[in-house]
Formats: C-alpha cells, structure tokens, sequence
C-alpha cells in the first residue's frame, strides 16, 4: 500500500465522518423541532387552562363575569370592573401568544382550530369581552386586533360556551363508556339534554 492510497483511504474516511456528522445534526435539530412544537402545544393548552381556573379560582369573578355578560360592564362595581378587565386582559394576553406561536408554525392547524372555536364561543354571549375588545384593542398587535375583529363580527362562527342565554352547542349525543346509552347533559339554562 502506497502512501497515495492511505491518503485516499483517510479522505474517504473522512467525508464519511463528515457526511455521518451532518446526518447526526439533521436528526438532532428534527428532534429539537419536534420537542419546541411539543412544548409550544402544552404552553397551548396549559394558558388555556388557567384562563379556566382563574374563573374558579378567584373567588367572586365567576359572579362578575355572570353579571358582565347579563348587563355589561357598566352593572359593575368599580372594584369588580378592574376584576373582570384585569382577567380579560390577561386571558387576551394568553390569546394573542398562541396567536402569534400559530403564525409562526409552532402549532398545528388542529388544535389552533380547536381553541380558537373556544376563544369564539366566549366572545359570542358575552357583552363585557366585546365592551372590554373595544376599549383595550390598541394595546395588541395589528395581526391579532384584526383577526379578533374578524371574531367579533361573527365571521368566526356561530359557537357559544352558554354561559348567557343561549344553549350550549351539541353536535354528537354523549354516550356513556359502559352502556353506549345517551348521558343527560344538564345545560346552563336549566334544560336537560
């Protein structure tokens, strides 16, 4: 073996581990993708979820709210007004973040779709978020005051969370795990279902 061949033997090795390297860098930075999009989805769901449990949480606000969306936020108390708009503001707030993690692709169509329904259900039957929207839009980015205009102008759908006069949607029976039979549903206005 002559010295040009041990030459072309350490080159051929070497792009080898060159190409072994890439490959390993490709795979590692689809995995750290993979996770970024993962925790974007649970940060999703966890500002979703403590939008929820401040209403349960915070004694009074689940009253307040049920008063703003009856008559408004002119009904209220001042103390209960700067209650219900810090909520809103900071419920908002959770919004416009997952807002701007879909417009940057961190999360999928689905589950974008999926809350946002729910972000539309509350605008629908609640008077207050709409006072609240016209009052604090400025202090959003353009992208997201326009797509929540869009909401408020119905464009977004016809869903409600039934918290205000109108029922709840139901588009599928419940059925029960065990005896595939209907589950009685007890709306917020009283009804059964």
């Amino acid at each position: 073996m002559t010295l040009e061949d041990i030459n072309y033997i350490a080159q051929t090795i070497g792009v080898a581990a060159i190409l072994g390297t890439f490959v390993a860098v490709l795979i590692q930075m689809r995995q750290t993708n993979r996770l970024l999009r993962n925790q974007a989805k649970r940060a999703q769901i966890d500002g979703i979820k403590a939008i929820s449990e401040a209403v349960y949480q915070t004694p009074g606000l689940a009253e307040i709210m049920m008063r703003g969306i009856a008559g408004g936020l002119d009904g209220l108390k001042p103390a209960e007004r700067v209650q219900i708009m810090a909520y809103l503001m900071t419920a908002e707030r959770t919004w416009e973040a997952m807002f701007v993690q879909h417009q940057d692709g961190m999360i999928d169509e689905e589950l974008w779709r999926a809350h946002s329904r729910q972000a539309q259900a509350a605008l629908n039957d609640n008077p207050a978020i709409h006072e609240f929207w016209a009052s604090r839009r400025e202090f959003f980015m353009p992208t997201y005051r326009e797509y929540r205009d869009a909401q408020i102008e119905g464009k977004g759908g016809p869903d409600t969370l039934g918290y205000g006069t109108k029922a709840a949607p139901t588009t599928t029976p419940v059925r029960a795990a065990e005896e595939n039979a209907p589950t009685t549903v007890s709306l917020p206005n009283g009804t059964k279902q």
